[in-house]
């Protein structure tokens, strides 16, 4: 699936150059990545600022780019390239410029070169591009060529959103397969990338009700986490280590394949039965503490015998704080109830983000 890079502006109008954007074990989070391969070159450069100066000063901007990095990933990917107009590129004023580091290039590793995919400026400007935009290395990519190489490491910026259209639909439909063999809560949560729908939608669920952001570095588990939805919320706003827990083994192998799918290899999936007099053993065997815990509609869950041992269990190894989120029955699941339940454990704070699909929402903080 190849995209090609924008042929007519600056020195790109002197060369073809074409990605590979199918997905297979080559996707990664966006911020800290394509900041720090920014920040190699330009110390004082940001991510934010450059899309910025990108959308104002090469295309007919409509607002100011409000971009959220957690709702984009990298491809990782090849460039392959060609020159079209080398007669042209010798005659061009950058021309010195951009060849005289041709000789050290050819014996270097060359940092990879970073592209957009045309759709990600598509809610902010008129002239919408339906090329690849460079967005840093075109150095790199002239050099290369004038050293005899056409081909260098490259990532594209995607949006998660469009995830699903690039990854194979073999891979989507094993996912689905997989997911259909579930018989307690089937197709119960969506995962837009890997084209899985559910009745628990990702938005607004974690665009405007929770803020995983605040996940990013931490070591995270989840009780009853199902196919990973909250995993790969969290994969995406850059967690260290996350361990989803779950009594279905159907959910969890497909939650595994998700996980490869999406390349989540800090992300894994296990096992767990609240009921089970090992269950604390059982948890502390795989993670014997974390710093945040997500604690979704599972307090109420009928089938769990004793919540309140199980939920301070998980209380006392909870570093930082809990995601927490009520069951769905409004003349029971109040804030009234759930503060009664939080009363015991004197957190620092109780922050309440209101409902998720008339489920009440909290922030629970050490």
């Amino acid at each position: 699936m190849f995209f090609y890079q924008q042929n007519h502006k600056n020195l790109e109008r002197y060369i073809e150059l074409k990605c590979d954007l199918s997905i297979k074990d080559n996707i990664f989070p966006c911020e800290s990545l394509i900041t720090s391969q920014l920040k190699r070159d330009h110390d004082d450069l940001s991510a934010e600022w450059l899309i910025e100066h990108v959308c104002n000063q090469h295309f007919t901007c409509l607002l100011r780019p409000d971009i959220n990095f957690n709702q984009l990933a990298l491809i990782k990917t090849k460039a392959i390239f060609k020159y079209t107009n080398r007669s042209g590129f010798e005659s061009d004023n950058l021309y010195k410029e951009y060849t005289k580091y041709k000789d050290k290039f050819a014996k270097s590793l060359p940092e990879p070169i970073i592209l957009l995919h045309p759709v990600i400026f598509s809610e902010y400007i008129e002239d919408k591009p339906e090329r690849l935009y460079q967005f840093d290395g075109m150095h790199r990519v002239m050099s290369a060529l004038e050293a005899g190489i056409n081909e260098l490491d490259a990532f594209v910026i995607v949006r998660r959103k469009d995830i699903g259209k690039l990854i194979s639909p073999n891979i989507t439909q094993d996912i689905f397969n997989e997911g259909g063999k579930c018989t307690w809560f089937p197709r119960y949560q969506q995962i837009k990338e890997v084209n899985i729908e559910g009745q628990r939608v990702q938005e607004p669920r974690y665009t405007d009700i929770y803020d995983f952001s605040i996940l990013k570095d931490k070591t995270v588990v989840d009780f009853g986490g199902n196919i990973g939805q909250s995993a790969v919320e969290s994969y995406f706003n850059e967690v260290d280590r996350f361990y989803n827990f779950d009594i279905q083994r159907d959910a969890l192998k497909t939650a595994d394949k998700i996980f490869k799918a999406l390349n989540m290899t800090n992300c894994s999936n296990h096992f767990i039965n609240f009921n089970l007099s090992t269950f604390k053993d059982d948890v502390m065997q795989v993670v014997s503490g974390w710093d945040w815990c997500i604690f979704q509609a599972i307090y109420r869950t009928k089938e769990i015998n004793d919540i309140k041992s199980a939920f301070k269990f998980i209380v006392d190894n909870t570093r930082e704080g809990i995601i927490f989120e009520g069951n769905g029955e409004p003349t029971i699941d109040t804030d009234e109830f759930y503060y009664d339940i939080f009363d015991e454990f004197n957190f620092k704070s109780i922050q309440s983000l209101g409902l998720c699909q008339q489920r009440p929402a909290y922030i629970l903080s050490k």
